[in-house]
C-alpha cells in the first residue's frame, strides 16, 4: 500500500511507520507520531531519507482532513512541513542551530544526533531561514455588515488604491512570501478585486480570501474558481436572529448559506468558516455544527475573542477562561463527527491538554507576525489585525522595526516560557491579550496554565 492511498490508521502504513523507527498514535481524527530515541541518526541515511520521504508523502495525503504532529524532531528535518514537528525537551542545540528562524525558541537536535559529527548532522538538519509566509491585505475599510467584535468597528472608511496594492503584492512576491491574504473589511465591495486577484495569481503567489460570503454570488464564484486557493467565509451567527444580533445581516443570512454550500461544492481547493467564539456558540453550539453540515463544510476555524470588550453585545465575547475551555473541548469532540476544527488566532498551548488532536495547531506564528504581517488599509504595515502599531511602508524595513523584534524576542516573553518545548509554535500565546489584560507585552497571556 502507498503511503499516499494508505489510511492513517492501517496497520500496514503503522508497519512501515515501525520499521523507520516511528510510532504511529490516532486520537480522534489527529494522527500523531512519535520517534524512537535513536531515530536522528545521520549513519543511517538510507532510513532517514526513507522516512523523510514516507511523512511528507503521509502529510500530502491527509494534512487537509486530519492534523497531523510529530513528536521527538526538530522542524529543520523537515522544513517543508515544519508546523507539523514538534521537537524534544531533551534537545540540545547544533552549532549551526544559531542561524535558524527558531534560534532560542527550538530546543535543538536530541542527545547523540551528532554522533557522526556535526557536518552528518547537518546534511539531515538545514536551518530555516527567517522570511515570512504570507502578507494579509486589508483591501478596503468598507464592510456591508457591522459585526460587533470586528477589529475596524467602522472607524477605517478608507481604501488603497490598486495601485498601491500591486505595489504591496510586488513586495511580497520579492521577499519570497508564499501566501498573499485578501481581507478588509469587506474585500468584494472593491470592484476591482478580482483584478487584484490576479494580478497576485500572475505574481506566483497563492491567493486567500477571507470574505463574510454576502456577496458570493455564481458570477463571483465562477470568478474565484479560477482565482482563489483558499476561502475563508465569516459565519457568526447559526440561525437569521443571531446573525443580525451579531453581525446585523439576519435578513442576508439564508442567501449567505447558499453562498456558502455553492462554495463549498466548487472547485475552490480549500473552503474554511470562520467563527469567533461567543456565548450563543456555547449555548448553541449544535445548532453551529447543522449549519456546517447544511452547507457542506468540514474545516471550521474559530477564534478567540480579542476585540470587543466583556460589554459588547450583551457580554457575547468576554468569555471566561472556563467557558474558552469548554468551547475547546466541544471542539476537540467534532473530529469524530466529520469537523476538523482549528482555533485561528493566538493561544497559549498549554492553555489544556488537548493538543493532540490539533484543535491549537499551530496558528500562533502567523497570528502574532512572526511568519505574518498585515498591510493597514491606512497604507502601512503592522504586526497583527489588533496591533495597530505602524511598522512602515516598506515590506523589507517593517521586518527589521524594533518593535516587530522586540515582540518576536524570546527573551521578552513571561518567566513560565522559558525552555518550553512548544515555544516556536506558541511564542507565548496572544501578546495582544498579554497586553490589554496585563498592561505590557511581555505580560502572561490571562488563558495561561
Amino acid at each position: 500500500m502507498s503511503a499516499a492511498g494508505a489510511r492513517p490508521d492501517g496497520s500496514d502504513l503503522a508497519r512501515r511507520l515501525a520499521a523507520l523507527g516511528l510510532r504511529l498514535r490516532v486520537v480522534g481524527r489527529a494522527v500523531r507520531i512519535e520517534t524512537g530515541t535513536s531515530f536522528l541518526d545521520p549513519r543511517r541515511p538510507a532510513r532517514l531519507a526513507a522516512a523523510r520521504a514516507l511523512l511528507y508523502a503521509l502529510l500530502g495525503a491527509i494534512e487537509n482532513k486530519r492534523a497531523v504532529l510529530i513528536h521527538g524532531i526538530p522542524p529543520c528535518f523537515m522544513p517543508d512541513a515544519r508546523e507539523h514537528l514538534r521537537p524534544g525537551a531533551d534537545g540540545r542545540p547544533a552549532p549551526f542551530c544559531g542561524s535558524c528562524r527558531f534560534a532560542g525558541l527550538c530546543p535543538g537536535p536530541p542527545p547523540g544526533s551528532d554522533a557522526a559529527g556535526e557536518a552528518a548532522l547537518r546534511a539531515w538538519l538545514t536551518p530555516i531561514p527567517d522570511h515570512l509566509e504570507e502578507v494579509a491585505i486589508e483591501t478596503t475599510g468598507f464592510c456591508n455588515l457591522r459585526c460587533t467584535v470586528c477589529v475596524f468597528g467602522g472607524s477605517r472608511r478608507v481604501q488603497p488604491s490598486a495601485d498601491e496594492l500591486r505595489r504591496v503584492i510586488d513586495e511580497a512576491a520579492g521577499a519570497g512570501v508564499k501566501t498573499v491574504r485578501f481581507t478588509g473589511g469587506e474585500p468584494l465591495v472593491r470592484a476591482d478585486i478580482y483584478s487584484l486577484l490576479d494580478y497576485a495569481k500572475e505574481s506566483g503567489l497563492a491567493v486567500f480570501l477571507n470574505t463574510n460570503g454576502v456577496l458570493l454570488g455564481r458570477r463571483a464564484l465562477a470568478r474565484l474558481e479560477r482565482l482563489a486557493d483558499s476561502v475563508l467565509v465569516s459565519v457568526q451567527g447559526c440561525d437569521a436572529e443571531t446573525e443580525e444580533r451579531l453581525t446585523g445581516g439576519g435578513r442576508r443570512f439564508a442567501a449567505k448559506l447558499d453562498n456558502l454550500r455553492n462554495l463549498a461544492g466548487s472547485k475552490v481547493p480549500d473552503v474554511r468558516v470562520n467563527t469567533i467564539v461567543s456565548r450563543t456558540l456555547l449555548s448553541r453550539r449544535e445548532d453551529y455544527v447543522s449549519v456546517l453540515k447544511r452547507a457542506g463544510v468540514t474545516s471550521w476555524i474559530p477564534t478567540r475573542p480579542l476585540h470587543a470588550p466583556a460589554s459588547a453585545a450583551g457580554g457575547e465575547y468576554g468569555l471566561t477562561r472556563a467557558e474558552f475551555l469548554d468551547a475547546l473541548r466541544f471542539l476537540s469532540g467534532l473530529a469524530a463527527r466529520g469537523i476538523r476544527a482549528q482555533i485561528g488566532n493566538a493561544v497559549p498551548l498549554c492553555l489544556d491538554d488537548v493538543l493532540d488532536d490539533g484543535v491549537l495547531f499551530a496558528a500562533n506564528p502567523l497570528a502574532e507576525g512572526a511568519s505574518r504581517l498585515v498591510y493597514d488599509c491606512r497604507g502601512y504595515y503592522k504586526p497583527t489585525y489588533e496591533i495597530d502599531v505602524p511598522l512602515g511602508r516598506d515590506l523589507a524595513r517593517a521586518r527589521r522595526h524594533p518593535f516587530l523584534r522586540s515582540l518576536l524576542s524570546p527573551q521578552r516573553l513571561p518567566p513560565d516560557c522559558a525552555g518550553c518545548v512548544r515555544l516556536k509554535d506558541c511564542l507565548g500565546g496572544c501578546r495582544y491579550m498579554a497586553r490589554q489584560t496585563g498592561g505590557d507585552w511581555t505580560a502572561r497571556d490571562p488563558l495561561m496554565r
